[in-house]
């Protein structure tokens, strides 16, 4: 008996295929961004009212001319959130025209922003940290200036909003399940399953324990 060795049919690799998508050097006349859920963070940063808390509390510019300190501080916020740890980080969003777009600004300049962080500096609150410093110590910690509190008072205005818009977001959601109770009380459970398979997403393991138990009143035990 003779044995014959078949070869085996090796198998094409997906990196041997044709290259499925060909690259168009003709520079694009639209505005493009890899930066698009930036304009999602900004829309909450102004809805908590960040631009109005930067204008009623914080006043650095000794000229008009150049970005006002909201657009400056918007921009700081900007360049933390889409991951930019230094100034020079600021020329890769001046060079995104889908971004300026959709902020309706562009980013300063390294430059400008590094002379609006000097802003917040007080050489007098150094000076006077020194000489209070007692006799042996090395270290010492300035007074905040008049910009810092400021800003400081920015924070706590944004805090307090945020937990303003938590409030009001839990009373009208309160609101709304009380007039769905009474809807589900007077449609029955045929309205109750009807209302289930609606998309808004609110109370669904309420009305999952109502469809259970359709027999079941708010406030009346079983």
């Amino acid at each position: 008996m003779v044995l014959v060795a078949m070869p085996l049919k090796l198998k094409r690799s997906p990196a041997e295929g044709e290259f499925l998508f060909e690259i168009d050097e003709e520079p694009t006349e639209e505005c493009w961004t890899a930066l698009g859920g930036a304009p999602l963070f900004v829309r909450t940063a102004r809805s908590l009212d960040v631009p109005g808390s930067v204008k009623r509390n914080l006043t650095v510019k000794q000229r008009d001319r150049g970005f006002d300190e909201a657009t400056y501080i918007e921009s700081f916020l900007v360049l933390n959130a889409v991951g930019g740890d230094c100034l020079e980080d600021f020329d890769c969003l001046r060079e995104d025209r889908g971004l300026a777009a959709m902020l309706g600004h562009a980013a300063p300049s390294p430059e400008a922003a590094r002379k609006f962080l000097y802003q917040f500096h007080d050489p007098q609150k150094m000076e006077q940290a020194q000489r209070e410093l007692p006799i042996g110590e090395v270290s010492y910690v300035p007074e905040e200036s008049a910009a810092l509190r400021g800003l400081a008072q920015v924070n706590q205005d944004v805090v307090r909003e945020f937990g303003a818009a938590l409030r009001r977001g839990a009373h009208r959601n309160h609101r709304y399940g009380r007039h769905r109770d009474r809807e589900l009380e007077a449609g029955g459970q045929t309205h109750l399953r009807g209302r289930q398979r609606s998309t808004d997403g609110l109370r669904p393991a309420y009305l999952e324990w109502r469809t259970h138990r359709p027999d079941w009143i708010p406030g009346r035990s079983a």
